[in-house]
């Protein structure tokens, strides 16, 4: 084998080997262009969830946040609501009419005859801020839901009152309306009650309100 050929032979083989490494390094770089790709595509998916993960996180603090300040909104309005109702309620009970009635029995004097018989008082104060308007002079509540309103006076000894119903009786003033025990237990008597009578005092006023007394009992065998 001469110089020539073996010139040549190893020309040649060295362009295979240069050739091989171009094909080596072509497919290397195509291999790291792909693992690249392939690593900006899993950063890029790991981005995303991220921000998937994040975006669900704070569309679920906002519906919370939205929830809580319903609640609260909700919650302020019913306390405003039940605030107006009660003030409302204050306001209308300041304008009623109220009267503290007190059924009692007592005497009166006279100047001729000394102490009354036992008398039965039936006393009212007004308690409130306004003045209070009468129907009538009131009168007594009986068993079985009955009632005996209180005539006017013919005979001043018997029964009667110390104020003139057709005016208010302004706050803090008082008016009592009486009336003889025996003369009272005749009027029951009519109605046909016997034995032991729980009965209750009380004033009505212009609004159709009975503001009732204490029970007071009165026994009918009494002489």
């Amino acid at each position: 084998m001469d110089a020539d050929t073996v010139t040549a032979g190893t020309a040649a083989i060295a362009l295979i080997l240069s050739f091989i490494g171009l094909l080596w390094q072509r497919r290397s770089s195509e291999d790291r262009k792909t693992w690249e790709a392939e690593q900006d595509r899993t950063r890029n998916r790991w981005a995303k969830e991220q921000q998937d993960d994040q975006n669900r996180w704070q569309e679920e603090q906002t519906r919370k946040q939205v929830k809580r300040e319903n609640s609260w909104r909700q919650e302020e309005n019913e306390r405003l609501a039940t605030w107006r109702a009660e003030d409302i309620a204050r306001q209308e009970d300041l304008t009623k009419p109220k009267l503290d009635v007190k059924l009692n029995p007592g005497f009166q004097m006279n100047q001729v005859s000394g102490l009354s018989e036992t008398m039965l008082f039936t006393e009212a104060r007004n308690v409130g801020v306004v003045p209070v308007y009468f129907s009538n002079w009131g009168g007594f509540a009986l068993p079985d839901d009955k009632s005996l309103d209180l005539p006017q006076a013919v005979n001043p000894s018997k029964y009667g009152t110390d104020y003139d119903f057709r005016q208010p009786l302004a706050p803090t003033s008082s008016c009592k309306t009486y009336v003889e025990l025996n003369t009272f237990r005749g009027w029951l008597a009519e109605n046909g009650f016997t034995g032991i009578i729980e009965v209750q005092g009380y004033f009505t006023d212009r609004l159709g309100t009975r503001h009732l007394s204490n029970t007071f009992p009165v026994n009918m065998e009494d002489d």
